[in-house]
């Protein structure tokens, strides 16, 4: 049973890391292992707290969101001016929906496995590590400003696909892919969370229906959700602070140290 502090804990820790580059499914896995937190229907109340972050994404990106939506809309209408002439809008639109498909595919065809590896906390401590030793390197990587083509939306789409392992962390891979393809950090952010939309939302429509199956009670899964809301906003806006500063990279030392705390203690 998952009381209402452990739901807040969760929520907040899942706020916190899910948009900072330091595996928020990771973290999850290694704080019920750690603290053992026992969740029954523990898949259906990480789809709340994703939900949770998702919207957290909407409410800062509204005004994006709203510029793609009516962009979409134009090139359905005017399908032969989109293509010799697409907006930037309508070119962004593409990119992500070019960088969603990996991340998709490898979702269907390997869930099983994939939830397989969410049972085991010391091969997600190591995946942490890895996250860290790849935001270590982007201290290498050096900003030309480039634009985000459809090839460079794709790589990075790529990184998404490899993200979904837990303790991988999908804002660390995705911004890291695009560092080092010489993307500007704020435009390479800002892509990374945008991209991060139809991947959660897939998620959840595939594990919804354990909602109903779950035995936490609602109380917690509503706590959950908005600590997740109200957290995931925070932590948005920390982080393209930090990005903005150049200290991206930094974050790679923490999860190097959660990483070993892990395969020590678990």
């Amino acid at each position: 049973m998952l009381s209402p502090l452990a739901a807040f804990l969760l929520g907040l820790l899942q706020a916190l890391t899910e948009f900072l580059p330091v595996s928020s499914s990771g973290h999850l896995v290694l704080a019920r292992a750690l603290f053992h937190l026992q969740t029954d229907g523990g898949v259906a109340f990480d789809v709340a707290l994703h939900l949770g972050t998702l919207l957290s994404v909407c409410a800062l990106f509204y005004r994006d969101l709203w510029d793609l939506v009516l962009g979409a809309c134009k090139a359905v209408r005017h399908p032969a001016i989109t293509y010799l002439h697409p907006s930037k809008d309508q070119r962004l639109v593409a990119a992500l929906i070019l960088a969603t498909i990996p991340a998709g595919v490898l979702g269907l065809l390997f869930k099983s496995q994939l939830e397989e590896m969410f049972q085991s906390p010391k091969i997600v401590a190591i995946l942490l590590m890895v996250t860290g030793t790849i935001l270590l390197l982007t201290k290498l990587a050096r900003s030309k400003d480039r634009e985000i083509s459809w090839l460079y939306a794709l790589i990075i789409g790529f990184a998404q696909a490899l993200a979904i392992l837990p303790g991988l962390s999908r804002s660390g891979l995705t911004i890291s892919a695009a560092l080092f393809l010489k993307v500007d950090p704020e435009k390479a952010a800002r892509f990374s969370f945008l991209m991060s939309i139809p991947v959660i939302l897939g998620a959840a429509i595939l594990e919804g229906r354990h909602i109903f199956e779950s035995s936490i009670p609602w109380v917690s899964f509503a706590i959950g959700f908005v600590t997740a809301v109200i957290g995931g906003f925070c932590a948005l806006k920390l982080l393209f602070a930090v990005v903005k500063r150049g200290w991206f990279s930094n974050f790679g030392f923490y999860c190097l140290a959660a990483g070993l705390i892990g395969v020590i203690f678990l």
